[in-house]
């Protein structure tokens, strides 16, 4: 589900460029993360991808994008990380990819996209980076 959040333009901070934010509705971490966009005033497009899934491409494209490695990605404290047992087997990275594509919870988020530059914004201080950095 693609949702756009509105700040009405006296309070918007001009950044070139949208924003787009791929989150879970549920993570508290993705919700800390999003707050820190609203008090830095920037607007940005939210992308459910437990709803709308990402592609095996997307995947790799925003890990590009981000310039980190499939394993980087992974969260580990999904419970699928302990069934798959990632932390134990040895994976190629498309078959942890083709993971993270069935079980979207192996993504670590939220991950912030602009410019086609990523970030996984997990701690409230990144996403604050990535405003600033936006802004210069």
């Amino acid at each position: 589900m693609r949702q756009r959040i509105n700040i009405p333009n006296k309070l918007l901070v001009v950044m070139a460029g949208n924003v787009k934010v791929y989150y879970n509705p549920r993570c508290v971490t993705c919700r800390r993360s999003i707050e820190r966009l609203k008090v830095n005033r920037v607007e940005f497009e939210l992308e459910d991808f437990f709803k709308d899934r990402l592609t095996k491409q997307e995947i790799m494209s925003l890990l590009k994008m981000a310039g980190i490695s499939v394993k980087d990605a992974l969260r580990k404290k999904d419970k699928m990380y302990k069934a798959l047992k990632l932390d134990r087997k040895q994976y190629s990275d498309n078959e942890l990819i083709t993971f993270m594509e069935k079980y979207p919870g192996l993504i670590l988020r939220p991950i912030m996209v602009k410019d086609n530059k990523a970030v996984i914004a997990n701690k409230p201080e990144i996403a604050d980076a990535f405003c600033k950095r936006g802004m210069k």
